[in-house]
């Protein structure tokens, strides 16, 4: 039962020669992490470049399209009495007010 105990965490003993070389340079496992991070690095870089430009393109105006959609969704109204502004949601004709 999952709720009763935290997920284990994986453990896989070194063999000796793996020993052997942290023994002989302590930061061998830095070393690894960065070289890692570094290969995963060049390979995000090398998928970014292989997207077609017309790709970004249709990406850059959904994003577009979804914020002039949010921006007609929720309007704020100044409210000029106090430091109160109210946002009306028009697709349920709700009102909020949020403290500035």
């Amino acid at each position: 039962m999952p709720e009763l105990q935290e997920a284990a965490i994986p453990f896989y003993a070194a063999n000796e020669a793996v020993l052997n070389l942290m023994h002989k340079d302590p930061n061998i496992v830095e070393k690894a992490s960065d070289a890692l991070a570094r290969e995963l690095r060049a390979s995000l870089e090398r998928n970014l470049n292989s997207v077609a430009a017309e790709n970004i393109g249709r990406v850059s105006s959904g994003v577009s399209e979804e914020m002039s959609k949010s921006k007609k969704i929720i309007q704020p109204t100044e409210n000029s009495d106090s430091d109160t502004n109210t946002y009306t949601n028009h697709e349920n004709s709700e009102e909020t007010e949020f403290y500035n």
